[in-house]
């Protein structure tokens, strides 16, 4: 059963349907036959990350509308570090961060193109101390609409995929 769940998925991203990983689907289907079609969809190889504890994120790409409002030097309030084991040439690297632990650098956020289908991929957001941040929020709200076609290139939504106007 999982397999034909995880066909279904590279074959609806490799059709063209947008993609978004979070944290750990990175390391999803790790016993599946097919888990290096996995992680060519998901444009890095990971299987193990540092401890839990806090780090610091730093941007790659100054112009990406995904990171636009991103932070220079984002220190999470508590995450997991993925080890970024590789990653796609054809990957680009939006956020890194250095290992606490040993110093390495690994790569926590990108974008992938899986055959027709855009990715949007982050191994940020272990728990609600990552993932209640405003800033981690922005970025994942940016990663949906970026790979769903709904991002400006000046990091705001396309019309109608903003935040509701409130009623005062």
């Amino acid at each position: 059963m999982a397999d034909e769940v995880l066909e279904n998925a590279l074959q609806a991203t490799h059709k063209g349907k947008p993609a978004v990983m979070i944290h750990c689907a990175v390391h999803a289907f790790r016993r599946s036959s097919k888990i290096r079609e996995w992680e060519t969809c998901c444009g890095m190889r990971s299987k193990v990350h540092d401890p839990f504890g806090p780090f610091t994120v730093t941007k790659l790409d100054e112009k990406s509308p995904i990171t636009k409002f991103f932070p220079d030097n984002w220190k999470t309030p508590g995450d997991e570090l993925y080890q970024t084991i590789s990653i796609d040439p054809q990957s680009h690297q939006l956020l890194r961060a250095k290992s606490p632990k040993d110093g390495r650098e690994h790569i926590v956020c990108w974008t992938y193109q899986y055959g027709q289908g855009q990715v949007f991929a982050t191994t940020l957001g272990h728990d609600l101390k990552t993932a209640s941040s405003p800033e981690y929020l922005r970025l994942l709200a940016n990663g949906l609409l970026w790979a769903a076609g709904k991002l400006k290139p000046n990091g705001q939504p396309v019309q109608g995929y903003g935040a509701p106007k409130t009623v005062p």
